[in-house]
């Protein structure tokens, strides 16, 4: 039995049916990114194996391997939240993302690049590079978000909804906007939808303009959905949160250091230097205008000692894994968070055996 490398498998709903898909070639590959994603009527499997990003087709059965990029630096994989029957297949979540070191075939000839392909490879191509060597910042909300440099030497955050380079370097992402552009003026309500929803016009610029060494990471959004222009940036420094926009000044919205855990729902969850409490604040909101809770509102209990779960966002809930008491560590809490009054933290599940209180433990006290 192998324990240095990493196995896929695939299985029915009811544990029946058990397939391997792909084991790595590589070890240590736990932290490495990996998704699933529907493609032009297939499953794939895309992952980073060592430097590599294989691609596995996933049909009646698991198909062989294809490496897809080389000498990735980093992979992004961003995904659909849902999945459903007929699901557009042209957005942003249906391609997938890497930064490579250059290789002989590209104009550019030193440093890196960023390539978007599909899942299984195809279409795409690398990004406008222009010589710089770009690195990924993120992708999300419709949006890849990446630093550059401009020609005084400062660094930018820079968005691009690739609107453009993908009616250039996708033609099925091409074809989709061309034909959803003529239900502009459709009478029939389901496809004059889909053009509202879908239809789209090339968006770019900067969030961040001189990102500063005290910036010690970013997150970048666009919490009004793929339709607005309003783009933001929250980054995280030494000794404080600052907020950015591409249409309004940059405001600090909490003047401590802290690391972020989500954002939902006009909140930032976050930790302190403890890393034992999650807590949140208005992540749109100057520091200077909040008051009591509103600047640091505790959402856990005193005991998040765990690494797993702080700050997952799920109907309303933040979930994290914590401390039960001197006995049990690392089970799940739900807090009750969309609404101004929180309910108390609700600890899910049951205990192990071996983690409840020792019928002697109050003699020994």
């Amino acid at each position: 039995v192998q324990v240095t490398k990493t196995d896929f498998f695939r299985a029915r709903l009811n544990g029946q049916d058990v397939q391997k898909i792909y084991t790595t070639a590589s070890d240590d590959n736990e932290a490495n990114p990996y998704a699933f994603y529907k493609f032009n009527g297939s499953v794939y499997l895309v992952a980073q194996d060592g430097t590599d990003l294989i691609s596995v087709k996933v049909d009646k059965k698991p198909g062989n391997k294809v490496t897809i990029a080389q000498n990735i630096t980093t992979a992004v994989l961003p995904y659909a939240k849902t999945y459903y029957k007929g699901i557009n297949e042209n957005t942003l979540d249906s391609f997938v993302y890497v930064q490579r070191a250059v290789g002989d075939n590209d104009t550019q000839k030193s440093g890196n690049v960023i390539e978007i392909m599909r899942p299984d490879g195809s279409e795409g191509g690398v990004y406008y590079s222009q010589g710089k060597s770009d690195t990924i910042e993120a992708v999300r909300d419709g949006m890849l978000f990446y630093r550059t440099t401009n020609d005084a030497g400062q660094t930018l955050i820079n968005y691009d909804n690739l609107h453009d380079f993908l009616i250039e370097r996708s033609p099925s992402y091409k074809a989709y906007q061309e034909r959803i552009a003529g239900y502009a003026t459709s009478t029939n309500e389901t496809e004059l939808s889909e053009y509202l929803a879908n239809v789209r016009e090339q968006l770019n610029g900067t969030v961040i303009e001189g990102v500063s060494s005290d910036v010690t990471s970013t997150y970048c959004f666009r919490p009004a959905g793929e339709q607005s222009n309003l783009v933001y940036a929250l980054a995280f420094k030494s000794g404080s949160v600052d907020l950015y926009s591409n249409l309004t000044a940059s405001v600090t919205v909490y003047n401590q250091a802290c690391t972020l855990l989500n954002i939902a729902e006009g909140y930032m969850y976050f930790t302190d230097s403890g890393a034992n409490v999650v807590y949140r604040t208005a992540w749109d909101k100057a520091a200077s205008d909040k008051v009591g809770d509103e600047l640091k509102e505790q959402i856990s209990h005193d005991s998040v000692t765990a690494t797993t779960f702080n700050g997952d966002y799920c109907a309303g809930y933040i979930v994290y894994a914590g401390k039960v008491d001197d006995w049990a560590d690392g089970y799940t809490f739900f807090k009750k968070v969309d609404r101004a009054v929180g309910s108390k933290q609700v600890f899910v599940g049951t205990r192990v055996s071996g983690d409840v209180k020792p019928d002697d433990a109050d003699e020994e006290e």
